[in-house]
């Protein structure tokens, strides 16, 4: 048996293992972007493989299968184009990696200034909620709008080869601009629709930045409750949030605090120094709940205090009479 466990030991040791190797590539990224006027964005991300020739590897099943199971990796680049905080921005995937073939895909695979365009594309749709992001800024009547290359933001060798910006449904473009100055400006403009063609990364913006009119209504369901307890002078109130990650307003009299609740979490915040009056908490975009009246918690007084102290001593009182009178009882049998 020994001998036979030895020859099977050697056998294993001698045989040539088998090594996949992970394929290289190189990938063409290529991005639409649909501005609405209800303050939402959506996003079409289009990708297309190909190797250190510039072939296509579209057709390649198991380098697309892995690519499709990467696909939450993409979907934190494409938060990370409108938030630092990808986990707090509310999105909705409205397709999920997709082989579409008759789809093209454009870039410079080979730095060579001409852009080659590849037929197939692996294609995603990601709705983004603006008013869950970072980079939104209330202008007067229109929004400031940035836009961030997560791409280029994490690696310089990275860039998106093509972007296309679309305003429509109500969004209307006012105004645009990029950053940094020196990189490349749009390809294509036309009243609410431009687009880039990056061919390096020194020519791809690494911001895109708008302003656009548009009248932004609450997509985004608040599951919002709430309750206050009022102790001395101080008021606890307690967020539960149920629905999308946000920042919320406690305002108590003349004190406002800002706080951030994720989804599905709570927070305690105390606020002191206050006086006894409703509790407003607010929304990005407006007043939430309103009338919030505390409770009242019931803390002892220095009186209570001492009335406890005399029932306490009192109590005891009592409980060393009666040892002594049961002592002094059993004496008097005994005698």
């Amino acid at each position: 048996m020994k001998k036979l466990i030895l020859l099977l030991l050697l056998t294993l040791l001698l045989s040539p293992v088998q090594v996949r190797a992970q394929p290289r590539f190189w990938t063409a990224l290529n991005f639409e972007l649909e501005f609405r006027g209800d303050g939402t964005a959506l996003v079409e991300v289009k990708q297309h493989p190909f190797d250190y020739a510039g072939r296509s590897l579209i057709g390649n099943t198991t380098l697309i299968n892995m690519i499709k199971e990467d696909e939450s990796d993409m979907i934190r680049y494409v938060l990370l184009m409108f938030s630092n905080r990808p986990d707090s921005v509310s999105y909705k995937v409205m397709m999920h990696s997709t082989l579409l073939n008759n789809e093209t895909v454009v870039c410079d695979p080979l730095n060579t200034g001409r852009l080659s365009e590849y037929r197939g594309s692996l294609s995603m749709r990601i709705l983004v909620y603006l008013n869950s992001t970072d980079f939104v800024r209330k202008i007067d009547d229109s929004y400031e709008i940035t836009v961030v290359d997560s791409f280029t933001e994490r690696d310089p060798r990275s860039w998106i080869d093509y972007i296309g910006f679309n305003f429509s449904k109500g969004a209307e473009l006012i105004s645009y601009r990029w950053e940094p100055s020196f990189a490349k400006g749009p390809t294509n403009v036309s009243r609410n629709y431009l687009s880039w063609y990056n061919y390096n990364e020194r020519d791809a913006p690494d911001r895109y930045i708008f302003e656009v009119k548009m009248t932004i209504k609450r997509e985004v369901k608040w599951l919002l409750s709430a309750s206050a307890v009022l102790s001395g002078d101080c008021i606890a109130v307690t967020l539960n949030n149920k629905g999308n990650s946000s920042y919320f307003y406690i305002s108590i009299g003349d004190q406002t605090r800002k706080v951030y609740v994720g989804s599905g979490s709570s927070k305690n915040i105390k606020i002191c120094n206050v006086s006894l009056g409703p509790v407003k908490i607010y929304g990005e975009n407006g007043l939430l709940l309103e009338n919030l009246t505390p409770s009242h918690s019931f803390v002892p007084s220095t009186a209570d205090y001492g009335l406890s102290y005399v029932f306490l001593l009192a109590g005891l009182s009592l409980i060393t009479a009666s040892f002594f009178i049961r002592k002094i009882e059993k004496q008097l049998q005994q005698a």
